[in-house]
């Protein structure tokens, strides 16, 4: 959505990590077939897609800020 220069100034933070026993985040984040991690990547998706309708004007306009800048 911002480009690849985002990535930069961008952070993930993980929560919940009791819900992955005794599996590291590691080898959740390398696991591309796992049920799991599917269903938490469609709820990410979701997630985005709402704040996409209510922010999308506020989002486009920072993102052409980032732009210019």
């Amino acid at each position: 959505m911002f480009g690849p220069k985002a990535a930069q100034f961008s952070i993930a933070l993980f929560t919940r990590g009791h819900y992955l026993d005794t599996e590291s985040i590691e080898d959740f984040a390398k696991c591309s077939d796992c049920k799991p991690q599917q269903e938490w990547e469609r709820k990410i998706e979701a997630q985005i897609k709402k704040l996409r309708t209510k922010y999308g004007t506020e989002m486009d306009q920072l993102k052409k800020r980032l732009e210019d800048n």
